[in-house]
């Protein structure tokens, strides 16, 4: 049976761990993210990052029965490292492993003494971020934090997170942007029944609604 939760409402609230779900606080990691490079990037943002960290605490709360709180702690410093100091570029000239060996560099800077024995853990949730994605065996918290960013596409800024923002850290226009985005969430592949059912009719709905602005906008 699950555990029946209060409704999650602000960030800071997970940051000070009022509900008491994990060991400690993040303060010191929200701290170090705050005033981290790139929280201004025009996707891989700090917008972005604690998005993934809102939904990653959502989608392990709805899990916790399964999961123990060091579980929980260990996902969570990972979702707010995931992309930090992120470079604003990617696609195929600039490959992810560089922002994922900068995350990995600051969690080792930034890791506080008691959570030092955690740090391969961490960096393994951190690592299976990188994109594209790549075949490792992976606890279920790391698919979930895996599948939580996957998703993060589907956000309702969407319009200016993905088709402006990650266009120009690609170096597209919005316009062709828009027009991978149906290929592209075709092609999205989730590692957990609960991401599945959880994101699969999102997918649906945002299909419809690119066609509908592809059309719009006289780019079908």
């Amino acid at each position: 049976m699950k555990t029946e939760l209060k409704e999650i409402s602000q960030i800071i609230e997970l940051v000070y761990n009022e509900e008491k779900t994990y060991p400690g606080d993040l303060t010191h990691y929200f701290n170090i993210l705050w005033k981290s490079k790139g929280v201004t990037n025009p996707y891989h943002n700090l917008r972005h990052i604690l998005h993934v960290f809102w939904h990653t605490y959502r989608a392990l709360m709805e899990h916790r029965d399964h999961l123990s709180p060091v579980d929980i702690r260990i996902t969570l410093i990972a979702a707010l490292f995931h992309d930090i100091d992120h470079i604003g570029k990617c696609g195929p000239r600039f490959t992810d492993l560089l922002n994922i060996e900068k995350a990995i560099g600051n969690l080792d800077e930034h890791l506080l003494p008691e959570d030092r024995y955690l740090f391969i853990d961490i960096g393994l949730c951190i690592k299976c971020t990188e994109f594209p994605h790549k075949d490792i065996p992976l606890p279920f918290h790391a698919k979930l934090l895996r599948d939580v960013d996957t998703a993060s596409t589907l956000h309702t800024t969407w319009i200016q997170q993905t088709i402006f923002g990650l266009a120009e850290e690609m170096d597209m226009t919005p316009d062709a942007m828009l027009k991978m985005q149906a290929p592209f969430l075709s092609s999205l592949k989730f590692e957990t029944e609960w991401a599945e059912k959880e994101y699969r009719p999102q997918i649906e709905n945002r299909l419809i609604e690119v066609e509908k602005m592809l059309k719009c906008l006289d780019l079908c």
